[in-house]
């Protein structure tokens, strides 16, 4: 019974803390997403393309809780497909845009 109490214990802790995480990544976004994760993603899950840039950043600012600016710029942009499916370059890359995320389904 006592085993029974300490792993409840623990698998509420445990949820507090994933539930804590979630709304501090919510809340500020840009603890995690930022441009070194965007790098590191455009890497390791862009490398059949052989991604490359000058410039390749990313910045996301919280209007409030629910409302996300998210901004990603480049300059020199290019892919070049191992397969050859795919090969181009874009010069200046500037996306702004704002989310508005719902808690309703």
């Amino acid at each position: 019974m006592k085993a029974l109490k300490i792993i409840g214990f623990g698998a509420a802790g445990l949820l507090v803390v994933v539930l804590a995480a979630a709304v501090a990544v919510v809340a500020v976004p840009s603890s995690v997403l930022n441009t070194q994760s965007l790098q590191w993603a455009a890497k390791k899950f862009g490398a059949p393309y052989r991604p490359t840039w000058q410039v390749f950043a990313l910045s996301i600012d919280s209007t409030n809780l629910l409302v996300k600016r998210v901004r990603v710029q480049g300059q020199d942009v290019c892919v070049d497909a191992e397969d050859g499916s795919v090969k181009g370059c874009v010069e200046d890359l500037d996306v702004d845009v704002t989310l508005k995320l719902f808690l309703r389904p």
